[in-house]
């Protein structure tokens, strides 16, 4: 799920759900805004701003920083924050492991000059040397 511009890059990204803060600071994002659950890397987090948490968000503060992208996560997230969004967003939802490399390749598609598809392949590869365990 998502309300994206078709072919729009985002390079200014507040993140609402941590495990994603992390991993696109991992990935050299740009992320600007986080929740005040996105505590790692600590080195990292401890400049970006606090939005909120990851059910209740303070827009003003949002706005303020002019992101281009939220990210946020459909078991994380409530749907009401996509609908009171004021920038474009990206849901994303990851079941199993499986799941991972797709999200970070969907994440990528939006976010460009960042490590993401490294990542994605090298999760596939770790995931795949799980299976034939």
């Amino acid at each position: 799920m998502s309300r994206l511009t078709e072919g729009k890059v985002f390079m200014r990204v507040v993140s609402l759900v941590p495990s994603w803060t992390e991993t696109l600071l991992q990935a050299g994002v740009n992320v600007v805004g986080r929740t005040r659950y996105c505590i790692h890397p600590s080195e990292k987090v401890a400049s970006i701003p606090v939005m909120g948490g990851t059910r209740e968000v303070e827009w003003a503060k949002v706005t303020k920083l002019k992101p281009d992208l939220l990210v946020l996560d459909r078991e994380e997230n409530p749907r009401i924050l996509s609908e009171q969004s004021p920038v474009p967003w990206i849901a994303t939802h990851v079941n199993s492991v499986w799941d991972v490399e797709n999200e970070l390749r969907r994440l990528h598609g939006c976010i460009s000059r960042s490590g993401l598809p490294a990542m994605a392949y090298r999760w596939r590869q770790v995931c795949e040397g799980l299976a034939g365990d």
